[in-house]
């Protein structure tokens, strides 16, 4: 099974030009420049930005409590949060096996693509660390050897937080990277929903 995880819009320049862009790892300091409301920076912290690579992004201050983020974050509640207010990213968690902890697996539906499996490999409630792995589909199906994310919730003091997100996967073929840059952006999205939520 091949899944594509895509959006499609025109943008009237030179094919080499928006490649230039799409294809790096430029995207990432694109968004940090264009969103500093979001995304704070982006270090390329192992390798070059092919096989083995892996991203991490830091985000901005959220102001809530450490707590109160990882309640969201690090339990069931941020599937469901996400399913309901960006449903044109993720359409459908679905619980397969566990309770939210290390060793949950979900199935995971996005608008217009085939469902991939997810498997919470690390959920540390006291470190506020959540860490996921794509285990069947999805990035698998576009050629990745590996995909996975980690979330970190950081206390900055008893009113503030810091989302720390890093990206980790491994291809052989480095014109994959293009699609590493499309799931940024819906990470990108859901902390400014995420963001807008918690500081209500």
């Amino acid at each position: 099974m091949l899944g594509k995880f895509s959006e499609q819009i025109q943008i009237n320049a030179p094919i080499s030009v928006v490649w230039n862009l799409y294809g790096t790892l430029k995207m990432a300091n694109f968004l940090v420049e264009k969103l500093p409301n979001i995304v704070e920076k982006v270090d390329l912290i192992e390798g070059h930005g092919g096989t083995g690579s892996v991203l991490q992004v830091k985000q901005i201050q959220i102001n809530a409590p450490a707590s109160e983020v990882w309640n969201l974050y690090g339990t069931n509640k941020f599937p469901n949060f996400v399913v309901e207010n960006l449903p044109h990213i993720v359409e459908n968690v679905e619980l397969i096996e566990g309770n939210g902890g290390s060793g949950t697996l979900v199935k995971v539906s996005l608008p217009g693509n085939p469902p991939y499996k997810e498997k919470f490999v690390l959920v540390d409630d006291e470190k506020r660390v959540k860490e996921v792995e794509i285990v069947e589909g999805g990035f698998l199906d576009l050629g990745f050897n590996f995909y996975g994310i980690k979330f970190e919730v950081i206390e900055k003091d008893e009113n503030s937080s810091i989302i720390k997100i890093t990206i980790d996967f491994e291809t052989k073929d480095i014109e994959k990277i293009q699609f590493t840059i499309g799931n940024f952006q819906a990470l990108v999205a859901i902390l400014k929903a995420s963001k807008d939520y918690l500081e209500k």
